[in-house]
């Protein structure tokens, strides 16, 4: 029989596949390491933290995590796990594309006690000020998903005084999800106020 000429199979798409298999896969890293790493032997009550683009840092179960300030300048910053974290800074601010999400879904929010508490130590970001949670610039995102409430606000209907004890609104508490325990804040009426009270129900 005459002879056939010998067959080859093409390989050129291995070397493709061993190059995708051969890149890190991204993961988030935990708050504690991060900061760190970004601090080195600076405590972290006085270290401005930022989390660039492609670093994604996650809170899970840090009831603790604190520094001076925390810019998530085109990286990302999420509440994950069953467990509450705190954040404890003078700003906490997305920028540059960044995202902070704190919860993952209406679904499935944020553990109760989560949160950030604002200090007043004297930080303030470029745009949006001192004591300041909040996104800022083209593709930024702050996503909070907390535990589903029929109302997050109502209105007055008595003036509330300084130092007053108990408040009369305009809706009943316990239809719109308010528990004993929640924390509420008290804005004033007139515009750009100076002060907000916080405090328990």
């Amino acid at each position: 029989p005459p002879h056939s000429p010998p067959r080859y199979r093409s390989h050129a798409h291995r070397p493709f596949l061993l190059l995708l298999a051969l890149l890190p896969l991204c993961s988030a890293v935990p708050w504690a390491d991060f900061v760190a790493e970004e601090c080195g032997g600076q405590r972290a009550v006085s270290c401005d933290v930022v989390i660039p683009t492609g670093t994604s840092v996650e809170l899970d179960g840090d009831l603790n995590a604190e520094a001076a300030s925390v810019t998530v300048s085109g990286g990302t910053l999420t509440w994950e796990g069953t467990e509450p974290s705190v954040l404890s800074a003078g700003f906490v601010v997305a920028e540059s594309g960044g995202t902070i999400q704190i919860g993952q879904s209406a679904a499935a929010p944020a553990p109760a006690g989560s949160g950030v508490f604002l200090r007043n130590n004297g930080e303030s970001h470029a745009l949006l000020g001192e004591r300041v949670l909040g996104a800022t610039g083209p593709g930024a995102s702050l996503r909070v998903f907390g535990e589903p409430l029929a109302r997050t606000w109502m209105l007055l209907t008595e003036t509330a005084r300084e130092g007053d004890q108990q408040l009369t609104l305009n809706t009943d508490i316990a239809a719109a999800g308010w528990k004993v325990g929640d924390r509420i804040a008290v804005a004033p009426t007139r515009a750009f106020p100076t002060q907000v009270t916080i405090g328990g129900s």
